[in-house]
């Protein structure tokens, strides 16, 4: 066998040197599976169904006060979701003002939940609840 002989210790010139612990005495930077992540680029992209957001849609407007129940339906495409809401109000509510109310709660939810862009926020007001106390 002839060629070039190595020194212990160094590494053959056409390979990178493996990265020097950041600790005395820590072992390598794994490889494989629990390697540190790269670029948001290498890594993939998330998708999350439209029934999800639906979901999502749903429980948060639930969450305004005046409107005590809530069905959604959502599309999403190319990372947005264009929601439309079917909700159930407490009678007497003033309507527009708990309309304004779900519709921006839900757009700022979503959106922080699950990362899209929520252009368009459509809300039906299906069924008037009577309180209680009301008369």
């Amino acid at each position: 066998m002839s060629g070039p002989t190595m020194e212990a210790g160094t590494t053959d010139p056409g390979q990178a040197a493996p990265p020097a612990p950041a600790v005395p005495g820590q072992r390598p930077a794994a490889r494989g599976r629990h390697a540190a992540p790269g670029d948001a680029e290498g890594r993939g992209r998330t998708h999350i169904p439209a029934h999800v957001v639906e979901k999502i849609a749903a429980r948060v407007a639930r969450e305004v006060p005046g409107a005590c129940s809530a069905r959604a339906q959502a599309r999403v495409r190319d990372g947005t979701a264009v929601l439309r809401l079917g909700i159930a109000a407490v009678y007497p509510t003033p309507l527009r003002r708990t309309c304004a109310a779900v519709r921006e709660r839900v757009t700022a939810r979503v959106a922080a939940l699950t990362g899209l862009a929520v252009p368009q926020v459509d809300i039906e007001v299906n069924e008037l609840k009577r309180t209680k106390g009301a008369r």
